[in-house]
């Protein structure tokens, strides 16, 4: 198992709903994102995944749409998982959603915990 604390959630910027933000803005949040995914899965130091199962936990003090949250850590995933070389791929071969939650929490606190466990198949 491979967990992530993380003190802050995707940018809006990112996130599924946002029409903010020049292409610019949303690559280079696109990019950090991906560049913390990686250093976070070097830090960790896990053996690769044959299959992987993702589940979030975000921490906010608004009701804020998973699917969108889950969109905005698309970037992540993909430094964590595929560039680090824990997956070969993100497809739905190589990686399931284990589900989503959101924590109502005092205001100003705010982060998630990405956690990736082996999809062990029937």
């Amino acid at each position: 198992m491979l967990r992530i604390d993380l003190p802050w959630l995707p940018p809006a910027i990112l996130r599924g709903n946002s029409r903010a933000g020049h292409w610019a803005q949303r690559h280079r949040a696109a990019s950090s994102m991906r560049d913390s995914g990686y250093v976070h899965a070097l830090e960790a130091g896990h053996e690769p995944f044959q299959r992987a199962c993702v589940r979030f936990e975000f921490r906010h003090w608004k009701t804020i749409d998973l699917d969108n949250l889950i969109m905005g850590c698309k970037p992540f995933l993909d430094g964590l998982l595929v560039d680090s070389g824990l997956l070969p791929d993100d497809s739905g071969e190589y990686l399931s959603h284990c589900g989503a939650t959101l924590e109502r929490v005092k205001k100003g606190e705010e982060g998630m915990t990405v956690t990736v466990t082996d999809d062990i198949l029937d």
